[in-house]
């Protein structure tokens, strides 16, 4: 008998008196691998108002890979979600909660790597982000792997949580179904040839919103279309915001707002210098679709014309 099987079980036991009714509407799990929830975005109790909880220690990308550990508070474990919508069982371990942005519409896998269930057992959920993060946001859950249909630009927590009371260490990964929009070939770029003639446009509007100086201080989006940057453009190896910092100078990372008035297109500039090197990412506003990069000053890989 499955541990899912017993705890239902159990919960008839307790209301056999009324037909064990109260799981009538509840959102059912499939033992043999992950399952979304069938509630519409809602929370279990039809409560779309979830008050944030966890604390996501780092934001995830397509082709992240991390290490954690459920039973070491100082890597960022804490003990605040004990149940999850449509999920049946005990969750009191400790769990680890990640920050992921859809790139794009499609399939997302969120995976364990060399899990050994009868070591340490850890579950993972998908947690909706408009919901916040906690337990009653769940659309999703898998025992070594999940799997969820994702939307572009939308906010989603990964969580790895200890079955019962089991914590330790633990690698995950995540994959990424949905295709990337593959650069085309313009005769002329929207955003020109330069960062300096993009800066001193006379068709679009260009202004700086932000400086970030810290990597704590930058937003979540905005860290994902770096990571999602480099990783596109392949100069080096990273997964974590943190990793890209590690190129990023002492001035930190520009954030600049981009407008085509012509068409009413909205974009995203993230821009910083690595050494004498000028690095930049424009991404259409709101997402992590990338329009153009900036290298060393050039713009190449442009998928909007002019």
């Amino acid at each position: 008998m499955t541990r899912t099987t017993l705890s239902l079980s159990i919960a008839c036991t307790l209301v056999l008196l009324t037909g064990c009714e109260l799981l009538g509407d509840a959102p059912t799990w499939d033992d043999g691998g992950s399952d979304v929830l069938n509630t519409d975005g809602e929370t279990s109790d039809g409560d779309a108002d979830a008050v944030g909880t966890c604390a996501p220690v780092e934001v995830l990308s397509c082709g992240s890979v991390v290490q954690g550990d459920t039973a070491d508070f100082n890597t960022g474990a804490t003990t605040e979600i004990d149940h999850y919508a449509g999920a049946v069982g005990n969750y009191e371990a400790a769990e680890t909660a990640y920050t992921f942005v859809a790139p794009s519409t499609g399939e997302v896998t969120f995976s364990l790597i060399d899990p050994t269930p009868t070591e340490v057992d850890h579950d993972l959920f998908v947690l909706n982000g408009e919901l916040g993060c906690a337990g009653e946001a769940a659309i999703a859950r898998g025992f070594n792997s999940v799997s969820f249909d994702a939307e572009a630009g939308a906010t989603y927590y990964f969580v790895v949580d200890g079955y019962h009371l089991d914590a330790g260490a633990f690698e995950v990964s995540v994959g990424c179904d949905a295709e990337e929009p593959a650069p085309v070939e313009v005769d002329e770029c929207l955003f020109g040839e330069t960062s300096s003639q993009l800066r001193e446009s006379d068709h679009l509007e260009v202004g700086l919103l932000q400086q970030y100086e810290a990597a704590a201080d930058v937003p979540d989006l905005l860290g994902q279309q770096m990571v999602q940057g480099v990783q596109d453009e392949g100069w080096a190896d990273v997964s974590t915001l943190a990793d890209v910092w590690e190129f990023v100078d002492y001035d930190g990372v520009f954030e600049h707002g981009v407008v085509d008035p012509a068409s009413g297109q909205r974009f995203t500039w993230a821009r910083w210098y690595a050494g004498d090197t000028e690095v930049g990412y424009l991404f259409f506003e709101g997402t992590l679709d990338l329009a153009a990069i900036v290298g060393d000053g050039d713009i190449h890989d442009c998928t909007v014309p002019r």
